[in-house]
C-alpha cells in the first residue's frame, strides 16, 4: 500500500514525463503456479506472463523516469517476481526429473 502511494505521488510529481508514458498498457502482476503441481503449459504461460510483466515495467521506468526511491522499489519488485518464477521453475524441473526417473 505504501509503495502504491509512493508510486502515485512520484508519478503525479513528474507530470509531463508521466503523461507521455502509456501506463494503461502495463500487464498485471502474473500469478505463478506451484512448480510441484503445475503442468508444462501452466509453466510456459507463467514464463510468458513474467517476461511481459518485466518488459512492460522496464519500458515504463525508461519513459517515466521516477525518483530513485520509486525506481529502486519497482526494480526490487521485478527481481522478486523473477525470483519466485525461477524458484517455482526449479521445483517444476525437479518434479519432471523425478517423474521421468520413476
Amino acid at each position: 500500500m505504501k509503495l502504491t502511494a509512493l508510486l502515485l505521488t512520484s508519478m503525479l510529481a513528474s507530470g509531463s514525463a508521466f503523461a507521455a508514458c502509456e501506463r494503461a498498457d502495463l500487464s498485471p502482476r502474473p500469478e505463478i503456479p506451484s512448480g510441484e503441481s503445475a503442468s508444462f503449459e501452466e509453466m510456459q504461460q507463467a514464463r510468458d506472463e513474467v517476461v511481459a510483466y518485466i518488459k512492460d515495467r522496464e519500458a515504463f521506468l525508461e519513459c517515466a523516469t521516477p525518483s530513485s526511491t520509486v525506481n529502486d522499489r519497482m526494480v526490487g519488485n521485478l527481481e522478486r517476481v523473477a525470483g519466485v518464477f525461477n524458484r517455482e521453475l526449479g521445483s517444476f524441473l525437479k518434479q519432471q526429473v523425478a517423474v521421468a526417473s520413476s
